[in-house]
């Protein structure tokens, strides 16, 4: 469900990336030119959350029009009293074959506001998810259906009164299908992508040996060894299939 001018030899394709082998990318900001209201047909929702606010001022997510295909969306509102801002993905289908996926890995490349740094403190949030299979934007934006996954901080040099970081995360599901939701309480936050995806072992041929596809294991473990076969004019040695491991990068 990309949109056209983002893959290559659309308008902004030499923006679009690419993805090594190793990775199956199931839903990726950077493939999207429309992600958030004004803009037409947008595919990621808001919920502002606000309750406790006395001075009555509040700030939502919003998608800087003029970095179509970047996945560049944001918010900032620490400077304004108590925030809650949910932004809230599109139904991600993590059902492949027809097998539903145990996990995926959520990747996010964000900026964070170096405000409280000099104080001892770095502004923080956090990313949730609502585990289904069913397609339903009703539901899909009921932030009382959402579990928390991590809550996340950038940590490294400042560069313009931002700090720019990279975070991975494992992510257990059990329906074949999520939604993802980036809960700001009060940061200054851009997320520039991102991306769900899972790895796989690709079809690969290592010496006499031909190893299938395979989806990877979580992150820090290993599958049982797999069944590998012998190439064309190769037999098993001792009558023994060989075994090839599948580790979680791929």
């Amino acid at each position: 469900d990309a949109d056209s001018s983002c893959l290559p030899g659309g308008t902004f394709g030499s923006l679009h990336p690419t993805y090594p082998p190793n990775m199956r990318p199931l839903m990726d900001s950077r493939s999207y030119e429309s992600l958030l209201p004004p803009q037409s047909n947008p595919v990621w929702t808001r919920v502002d959350n606000d309750t406790s606010n006395s001075a009555g001022a509040s700030t939502e997510w919003s998608q800087n029009v003029s970095l179509q295909c970047t996945g560049n969306v944001s918010v900032c509102g620490f400077d304004v009293g108590p925030q809650d801002n949910w932004l809230i993905t599109q139904h991600i289908n993590t059902t492949v074959d027809g097998t539903p996926l145990n996990h995926v890995v959520v990747y996010l490349d964000f900026k964070l506001n170096d405000c409280l740094k000099a104080v001892g403190c770095i502004q923080t949030f956090s990313i949730n998810k609502y585990d289904t299979a069913n397609l339903n934007p009703t539901q899909g934006i009921n932030i009382d259906l959402y579990q928390f996954i991590a809550r996340i901080s950038a940590n490294g040099e400042s560069t313009s009164g931002t700090i720019e970081a990279e975070q991975y995360e494992d992510v257990d599901l059990s329906s074949g299908g999520l939604y993802l939701a980036v809960r700001d309480q009060s940061s200054c936050l851009v997320i520039n992508r991102l991306l769900v995806f899972y790895y796989v072992c690709p079809e690969n041929v290592t010496g006499s040996i031909r190893l299938p596809l395979t989806i990877a294991p979580p992150m820090g473990q290993t599958l049982d060894p797999l069944q590998g076969e012998c190439v064309e004019n190769a037999v098993p040695v001792g009558g023994t299939p060989p075994l090839i491991e599948c580790q979680s990068g791929g």
